[in-house]
């Protein structure tokens, strides 16, 4: 009988353990979203669309890295347009205009400040997404979100006195089906 009570109690412990982890885990992956738009802005109106730069599809070979970023985001944000109800039409018929542009900026980090004569530093690739949903005719801006992401480590530097930077071979992770996804779901309707 006590071997089952603290069985009890040791399974109810790690229960709790597990829910903790996966509530911290969730708050950490929350994708902040900044807005900017027109007071009083009324969406209901507006039943079509059209990319401002229309990019190439998907599957065209060849492409830039800007142009494939920009064929992955235009895919993703159609699809969720879509589920809004909102067509993509031929730019001479949209109510709106719809952008989307990218940004890379490299921040330098330093770690470890707390040894004498040791330098520790990391150049962090951050990356912006914003959206912007355009008035077709007078091209005024009604809505906008962006999203700033710390896309990788693209270089860690060591040494005493000086530093040497080693590359970070890993790509970087712009997520942009889920940062397409928060950004719409902040789009008043």
């Amino acid at each position: 009988m006590i071997r089952h009570c603290h069985g009890v109690r040791n399974a109810r412990r790690a229960a709790w353990t597990a829910l903790g982890a996966v509530v911290l885990l969730a708050g950490c992956t929350a994708i902040d979203v900044q807005v900017e738009q027109t007071p009083d802005l009324d969406m209901s109106p507006y039943e079509t669309y059209a990319f401002e730069s229309p990019a190439p599809p998907v599957d065209v070979p060849d492409r830039t890295e800007v142009e494939r970023r920009s064929s992955e985001i235009q895919f993703y944000l159609a699809e969720e347009l879509a589920d809004l109800g909102l067509r993509q039409v031929p730019r001479e018929e949209a109510s709106l205009l719809v952008a989307d542009t990218t940004s890379v900026e490299v921040e330098t980090r330093y770690v470890d400040p707390y040894y004498a004569s040791f330098y520790t530093a990391e150049k962090h690739e951050l990356g912006t997404l914003t959206l912007s949903f355009l008035e077709p005719t007078q091209g005024i801006v009604l809505w906008r979100g962006s999203v700033t992401r710390d896309l990788r480590t693209s270089q860690r530097a060591y040494g005493v006195n000086s530093l040497t930077w080693v590359d970070n071979p890993v790509p970087p992770d712009w997520d942009f089906k889920d940062t397409v996804r928060a950004i719409v779901k902040r789009l008043p309707r």
